[in-house]
């Protein structure tokens, strides 16, 4: 009942929106589908879960475990402190240091918050340059991060070259 209405009003809304069940055709969710028209779609808890950025749990109490066991643990990583792979890192390394003043990345975190990545990076440079030029080179790489198509902020931390953390 609670799914209903918030499925129906999020495609009132104009969001696609997908009903998850146990099964691909649980006749609630394939009526409920059809009465919501061509933004409306149903299937597995699985496919919901894969298929949203936002993801609603509106089963009852004594089901909820079971419809996140079933949504899959990879569709759900974000709930559980999922972060970027170590080949997505090291791209974000790669990206950051490619940036002309950086001399080096010393620390990188990025986890995903919802369906997007946080990036948050230390990097050094010369210890030599102006607050203005310092700032120049964090905002380049801000804007080289947030290009890749999973990220959707990232903050960078400029400390001179012979900082100690």
């Amino acid at each position: 009942m609670v799914g209903d209405v918030l499925g129906t009003k999020l495609v009132l809304l104009g969001h696609k929106v997908m009903m998850g069940s146990r099964t691909e055709n649980n006749e609630k969710a394939l009526a409920w589908k059809n009465k919501n028209g061509a933004l409306a779609s149903n299937g597995t808890f699985a496919d919901a879960a894969a298929f949203g950025e936002i993801i609603f749990n509106c089963t009852s109490g004594k089901v909820s475990l079971e419809a996140l066991q079933l949504a899959g643990r990879e569709n759900l990583g974000f709930l559980t402190g999922k972060g970027a792979s170590q080949e997505e890192v090291n791209a974000f390394i790669q990206a950051a240091e490619a940036i002309p003043g950086v001399l080096r990345v010393h620390h990188i975190m990025a986890e995903y918050v919802g369906p997007r990545l946080m990036i948050d990076m230390h990097v050094n440079v010369d210890g030599s340059k102006t607050l203005t030029e310092a700032h120049q080179i964090t905002d380049s790489i801000i804007a080289r991060l947030e290009e890749f198509p999973h990220v959707d902020r990232a903050y960078v931390h400029v400390e001179p070259h012979d900082w100690k953390d």
